[in-house]
Formats: structure tokens, C-alpha cells, sequence
């Protein structure tokens, strides 16, 4: 009972840790995202300026410049989405570490770590999740648990045997007398329940059920468990790869925003063409924090579902 409860407070102790990591994430996510979108509305409001400069001369028009308001309002929009997430992100972090939720959060390293991870194999993960989770080492020691009790309750239908000794020392001193003395006794006795009706076959057979019953479990267990650890490794997988990915995509739209914004300010382009540029690569920012984030938390669910520290 105490080796269950020590893995109990393993398991509870390695929740905790997911979730410390997991609210570090989102707050950095959210500080990100913050500044994400204030970009997005000085690349709007910069936009805006443009098209009335570029209208009050006669190579813009009222609708141009209605484009550009608009996408300005949706950013600035964004931008008060973000500051609330942020504050959100804030108070989450705050909670999960025990402090007042008013505690301003500073973090020195916001910067995610290397996307250049290690893969590891689904078996080499699900060997590392049998000898080290909590809840499968509650499994084995509750199955131990159910056999001992069967044992005993088959003692029952033998003979119950005790001896008890017993031993005393008595010394006496007197400045012309002394003697000592030793007092031993011993007791055996035994007892042995012929009959009882059917009770201790009754125990017998409820020990025996439990006991089936336990190993029954194994299955579903083993299965949870490899589900888990498959899930989180094929989640890292894809993470990985939607790093990579959603970076390509973010070159591509920077590179377009620019090619549009060029040709805005050379008169061979339009307005909507660098709104819609631009709009792509927020976007594009946008998705690949959300890639960054995404592998940092599918590699602290892979440490959570092996019960250990790989990442």
C-alpha cells in the first residue's frame, strides 16, 4: 500500500510537471502572438497611410483607402484577441505554480528551443513507458496484492500454530547476600477449524475472483497505455514536420508581401493585392508560433506518457 501510494504521488507529481510546461508554452505562445499582431497593425496602419498619400495625388482610390481602413480595424481587432489571450495565459501560469494571479510573469528565455529533435521508435517508447509509469507499476503491485490474498485465504484451511517463549531475570544484592535468578516459560498451541460451514470456501473463491478480475485488467491497461505513447509519438512526428512546413510557408509569404508591397508603391500594383499579401503573412506567422508550440508540447507529453525526462 505504501510502493501504490509512492507511485501515486509519482503520477501526480508528473501531471504537475506537464502542466507547468504546458502554461510556460501558452504564455509564451500568447507574448508572441502580442507581438505578431502590433506588427500586423503597423503594417495595416502603414498600408493606410500609403493609399491616402498616393490618393490625395490621384493614384488611389476612395475605395482603396476604405480597404485599407478596414484592414486596419480587423487588425487592431487582433490585436486586443491577443493582449486578452495574453492576460488569460497569464493568470493560467500564475494559477498552475500557486501564485496570485496578479503576479506579473517575467521569463528571461522566451525563444523556443531547436526544432532539430530526435525521433524516437514507438517500441523504444513503449519499453521506457512499462518499466517507469506510475499507473502500471499500480497495476503489477495491486495484481501482487490479489495473489497474496488468495494465498490467504487458503491459510485458512490449515492448521493455526503459535509459540510464545517468555524469559525473566531476577538479581538480588545485599552487601553480605546476592543471588540471581532465571524464570523461563513457553507456550505452544495450535487450533485447527474443521468445519465452518462454507466460509472459508466462499473467501476462497471472492479471493480467486478478485484475482482474476485484476489480471483481466491487464489488457486494458497495457492497451491505454500503448495508445498513449503511440499517440504522443506519432503527435511529435507531425509536429516536427509542421514546423518544417509552416516555415517554408512563411518564407513564401514574406517574400510575396514584398514583391506586392513593391509593386504597390510602383503603381503596376494594387491595393488589394498587398492587403491580401499581407494578410497571408500573418497569417503565416501566426501558424508557425503555432507549429514552434505545438512541438514543444508534443515533446513534453512524450517525458509525461514514458515517465521520464528524453526532451
Amino acid at each position: 500500500g505504501l510502493i501504490i501510494a509512492q507511485e501515486e504521488l509519482d503520477k501526480t507529481a508528473q501531471q504537475v510537471e506537464f502542466d507547468v510546461v504546458n502554461a510556460y508554452y501558452n504564455y509564451i505562445k500568447a507574448s508572441k502572438l502580442v507581438l505578431l499582431n502590433g506588427e500586423s497593425v503597423n503594417m495595416a496602419q502603414g498600408h493606410l497611410d500609403q493609399v491616402n498619400a498616393l490618393l490625395s495625388v490621384g493614384m488611389a482610390t476612395k475605395a482603396d483607402v476604405l480597404r485599407g481602413e478596414v484592414q486596419l480595424a480587423q487588425a487592431k481587432i487582433g490585436l486586443t484577441k491577443a493582449w486578452q489571450a495574453l492576460e488569460i495565459a497569464k493568470n493560467t501560469f500564475n494559477n498552475i505554480l500557486g501564485r496570485p494571479l496578479n503576479t506579473p510573469v517575467e521569463i528571461e528565455e522566451a525563444e523556443y528551443p531547436s526544432a532539430d529533435v530526435v525521433i524516437y521508435a514507438y517500441p523504444d517508447l513503449l519499453t521506457l513507458a512499462y518499466d517507469g509509469r506510475p499507473d502500471w507499476q499500480q497495476y503489477i503491485l495491486g495484481e501482487e496484492i490479489a495473489e497474496d490474498e488468495v494465498r490467504l485465504a487458503y491459510s485458512e484451511l490449515w492448521p493455526s500454530i503459535s509459540l510464545v517463549g517468555n524469559v525473566e531475570r531476577s538479581a538480588t544484592k545485599y552487601s553480605a547476600y546476592e543471588s540471581d535468578s532465571y524464570n523461563w516459560t513457553a507456550l505452544l498451541s495450535g487450533s485447527w477449524t474443521l468445519f465452518d460451514g462454507t466460509a472459508n470456501f466462499n473467501k476462497i473463491a471472492e479471493a480467486r475472483a478478485n484475482l482474476d478480475a485484476k489480471q483481466a485488467e491487464q489488457i486494458s491497461v497495457e492497451r491505454a497505455i500503448a495508445l498513449e505513447v503511440k499517440e504522443a509519438n506519432f503527435s511529435l512526428k507531425s509536429a516536427k514536420d509542421n514546423l518544417s512546413l509552416t516555415k517554408t510557408v512563411l518564407d513564401l509569404a514574406l517574400e510575396n508581401y514584398e514583391m506586392a508591397e513593391q509593386r504597390y508603391k510602383a503603381g503596376v500594383g494594387t491595393s488589394l493585392e498587398e492587403i491580401d499579401a499581407q494578410v497571408a503573412l500573418t497569417e503565416s506567422r501566426i501558424e508557425y508560433v503555432d507549429a514552434q508550440h505545438a512541438l514543444q508540447i508534443a515533446m513534453a507529453k512524450i517525458n509525461k506518457v514514458v515517465a521520464g525526462d528524453i526532451y
